[in-house]
């Protein structure tokens, strides 16, 4: 990773430029902060008070922070490019300027690396949204890419859809990777599986990305051969609670597949005691994670807000696991606010 400082005339800026294989970071004034992929596509960015994330489908999330009663939340607004205009052109002129400084301080790395994020205006990232869609089917109506969003603890992977030609769209996914591949953490399966229907596609996964762990959902474990999917290279399995059995988990956990637990969000402490019921009877550990699935579609209603983190907050104390990393995560799915 290199750190670069830089500075500038104009409104007396300061900045830092971080790079990293396959990713470029920019602070400007610690105020505002762009974070773009090595092929120079923006995934997010903080202007002043304001925090943007940018979808490859070229979907846009605004966050905005508001307080109820004493808590924090983020909350997510949808917006089409057109909407995000101000937001794009704001990036660019950010790194033009940091783009120009670097060149004055005679550093081609930061420059090439500046160039390549403003080298994307409006159009051609909605141009490049609509190559991604067409690398990608539509699963069902909502949302449009996607299953559902990658989980959390998969934003970074490499996500691949089942295909009748799954070695030629795993290498189209590569391609439009670019430069951005280096970034990328893993593969994600996109697809709720059979454990049968696995191994054709770990295999392809071995030969296109050797060496990379895969993560799959899985409709149920039943039947799963953990030993040989953890040799063809299936490292964690996401299954629904309502799939989940002990047996499975333990069987899953000696052949070294770590197992992510799908779970519904409570509405009321009454639904966190019975959902805490049945999660403290499996045998959970450390590399295992609870995620709590924020409800659809996503609550605006403040009151209905505060209810589902208070419920939140009981289930997390009705648990009876040891603090990680002894015991699971026990975390968040947000849905809206999980763009890829």
């Amino acid at each position: 990773m290199d750190i670069v400082s830089l500075s500038w005339a104009k409104e007396k800026r300061r900045a830092e430029v971080v790079l990293r294989p396959g990713y470029v970071r920019l602070l400007v004034d610690r105020l505002h902060r762009i974070d773009a992929d090595g092929e120079g596509r923006m995934l997010r960015a903080v202007l002043g008070p304001s925090t943007w994330r940018r979808s490859y489908a070229d979907r846009y999330v605004e966050i905005r922070s508001e307080a109820v009663e004493g808590e924090r939340f983020h909350i997510p607004f949808l917006a089409m490019a057109h909407n995000a205009l101000s937001v794009i052109l704001r990036v660019r002129t950010l790194a033009e300027e940091a783009r120009d400084a670097a060149k004055l301080q005679g550093d081609p790395n930061v420059v090439a690396a500046l160039e390549r994020v403003t080298k994307w205006d409006v159009d051609t990232l909605a141009d490049d949204g609509d190559r991604f869609r067409r690398i990608y089917k539509k699963v069902g109506s909502q949302p449009p890419i996607f299953t559902s969003p990658p989980p959390p603890d998969q934003q970074l992977a490499i996500v691949v859809q089942p295909r009748a030609d799954f070695a030629r769209h795993v290498a189209t996914v590569i391609a439009f990777m670019g430069k951005a591949l280096p970034m990328r953490q893993g593969v994600y399966i996109d697809h709720e599986a059979e454990p049968a229907e696995l191994p054709p596609m770990l295999a392809v996964l071995g030969n296109k990305l050797p060496g990379q762990p895969v993560a799959a959902t899985l409709k149920t474990p039943v039947g799963a051969n953990w030993a040989a999917l953890r040799a063809a290279g299936l490292s964690r399995v996401y299954v629904p609670l309502e799939a989940c059995r002990e047996d499975d988990i333990v069987e899953a956990r000696l052949d070294g597949v770590a197992v992510s637990l799908l779970a519904p969000a409570p509405e009321t402490l009454d639904d966190a005691d019975a959902l805490a019921v049945r999660v403290n009877l499996l045998p959970l550990e450390g590399a295992d994670t609870v995620y709590i699935m924020e409800p659809t579609p996503y609550p605006f209603d403040a009151e209905r807000r505060l209810v589902l983190r208070r419920a939140f907050h009981h289930l997390r104390t009705a648990l009876r696991f040891a603090p990680n990393p002894a015991g699971p995560i026990v975390t968040h799915y947000p849905l809206l606010q999980s763009v890829y």
